[in-house]
């Protein structure tokens, strides 16, 4: 098979093309890899709620590796089946493996295990620290809402202030993305300040 220029991953199926005959001439572009059949629900409409498909199981690091190296070009790579892939503890080191090599990734997830920590992991998937070397923060011994760790913007216009100029947002969700959350920010800031609230009424009558 031969490599072809990478496909647009969001509209993966168009490069496909009618004319196939019954060798494949090229690699394919996309790749439905189920990372695991385990799932932490019994859903109405899932068929794992009624059948015993396969013992239970989340895919090794060898055999998910062995499978994606044999597409060193692959465009889309879908981590999902029938199972919940939040419940393997190496998706975010499966998604890093395969943004490395520019592939677009995706996987469904019920929500239902997604923790901040999971979070952070999978929208950066480990890019970030890993990149650029960050120590890790040093365990928070105590309360941490008296702390002295770090602080999440305590209004919105800190808050946008971050959002603009964080290298990670612009990185994980892209540029254009980044720009469209700033400008609701925006807005909300500009209606806000265009109104008089009851207190500065209040404290404006105080003082006259």
């Amino acid at each position: 098979m031969t490599a072809q220029p990478r496909p647009d991953p969001r509209r993966y199926f168009e490069a496909v093309g009618d004319a196939r005959g019954e060798i494949a001439e090229q690699e394919p572009v996309c790749l439905y890899i189920e990372t695991t059949n385990r799932c932490n629900l019994l859903c109405e409409t899932c068929p794992r709620t009624f059948e015993d498909l396969e013992p239970p199981a989340d895919m090794s690091w060898q055999l998910f590796t062995r499978i994606v190296d044999q597409f060193p070009h692959i465009a889309r790579v879908v981590l999902h089946g029938v199972g919940e892939p939040m419940m393997v503890k190496s998706l975010p080191r499966m998604v890093r493996y395969l943004k490395d090599r520019g592939t677009y990734v995706l996987f469904n997830t019920n929500g239902t295990l997604l923790t901040e920590r999971k979070g952070r992991e999978m929208i950066a998937a480990g890019l970030d620290g890993i990149e650029r070397e960050l120590p890790l923060e040093p365990a928070m011994d105590g309360n941490a809402y008296t702390g002295p760790g770090p602080r999440v913007p305590s209004t919105l216009r800190d808050a946008l202030d971050a959002w603009e100029n964080s290298e990670l947002a612009r990185k994980a969700f892209g540029t254009d993305v980044v720009e469209h959350y700033a400008n609701g920010a925006k807005v909300e800031l500009a209606a806000f300040d265009a109104a008089v609230t009851d207190w500065e009424l209040l404290r404006s009558f105080e003082r006259m």
